[in-house]
């Protein structure tokens, strides 16, 4: 254990208060918040796990608990984000910045947005001590952006053959009231991606039709197909979760370097934090715990910041799973600049 606890201190020696000077986005974001500890739910449970025979029984832990690893953002134009000081993530879409006629924010009821998903810089190393994996590569680009899906981005072409929009494209108001049904357990989603090690590319934009999806047409947030960045909605959060919701859904299908499963859960970080809730969940439930633009600063851009976390299980060593309070307790020091 005093080896374990050493090892520790030499990895957040180098970490320390990162994240309040770092003008990014990053895993202290999440851990800061007041809701950390009740999202990540971390649960150690100890027991005599069987051998081969003849071996004996041995301690074990069964341990599980759930980290945050994509951030999905929700901006008015093009080449906006703000991730700007990642200078591969700027790169990525800083040629798009002069590209005009695409944002408006609450246009009649119409809404569009441009979407970015990037693995939760200093994931990896703020969780890399925990006995069942930490978090996924820094690879501090966007796995998913808007700006490389061209005009499919805008018109949506390339989801009009998917065989559930051709079912519902003429009840429209029939799939917002199955949708609005649906959203009661938000227990929709799809499972899928797994790349984890690219970053968005603008291949995307030559895609004529995208990839056969389970994605549901009919949510709580809106019609989820076609997945473009333009959206009729009754606020500006719902239109942002909807469209957050497409991009994560591309990212997966399309891009296929965003890890999706059912058991999923989302939070919001900016412009405040709240607890998690599920993707499709019921928009009167999300307003019950805070999930809107409330503390907004006048003036203060009107984007979002959404983190998706995800769960992790495993049975390791007795001695092992003891390790885990301790990491977790480490890293909430090392982020608010205690150690």
């Amino acid at each position: 254990m005093n080896k374990t606890i050493v090892f520790l201190m030499l990895i957040f020696s180098s970490f320390k208060g990162q994240g309040k000077v770092l003008s990014f986005p990053n895993a202290c974001d999440v851990v800061n918040t007041s809701q950390f500890e009740q999202e990540m739910d971390l649960k150690v449970k100890y027991s005599w796990c069987p051998s081969p025979w003849p071996l004996p029984t041995w301690p074990c832990a069964h341990v599980s608990y759930n980290l945050p690893r994509y951030f999905i953002e929700v901006v008015n134009h093009p080449g906006e984000t703000l991730f700007g000081a990642l200078p591969f993530a700027k790169w990525q879409i800083a040629p798009y910045r002069s590209i005009r006629g695409f944002s408006a924010v609450d246009d009649n009821g119409a809404y569009s947005y441009q979407a970015h998903v990037i693995n939760v810089p200093l994931s990896q190393l703020a969780f890399s001590g925990l006995p069942c994996g930490g978090g996924i590569p820094d690879l501090m680009c966007f796995s998913a952006a808007s700006e490389h899906l061209g005009s499919n981005w805008l018109t949506g072409i390339a989801d009009k053959s998917q065989a559930q929009f051709l079912a519902w494209a003429p009840r429209p108001k029939a799939c917002l009231t199955k949708g609005a049904a649906v959203g009661l357990t938000g227990q929709w989603g799809v499972s899928g991606g797994g790349l984890e090690f690219s970053c968005s590319h603008p291949f995307a934009a030559w895609i004529p039709r995208y990839p056969p999806t389970d994605a549901p047409v009919c949510t709580a947030w809106g019609i989820h197909f076609p997945r473009t960045g333009i959206v009729t909605s009754s606020d500006t959060t719902t239109a942002a979760l909807l469209v957050a919701s497409r991009i994560k859904s591309i990212g997966s299908d399309v891009f296929r370097s965003v890890n999706s499963n059912l058991s999923d859960k989302w939070q919001m970080i900016y412009p405040h934090s709240t607890s998690s809730f599920k993707e499709g969940q019921s928009i009167s439930w999300l307003r019950g715990i805070g999930v809107n633009e409330a503390g907004r600063l006048a003036g203060k851009p009107t984007k979002f910041l959404f983190v998706v976390w995800q769960q992790s299980r495993c049975t390791v060593g007795a001695a092992r799973g003891s390790v885990s309070h301790l990491w977790k307790n480490t890293i909430k020091a090392a982020c608010r600049g205690n150690l």
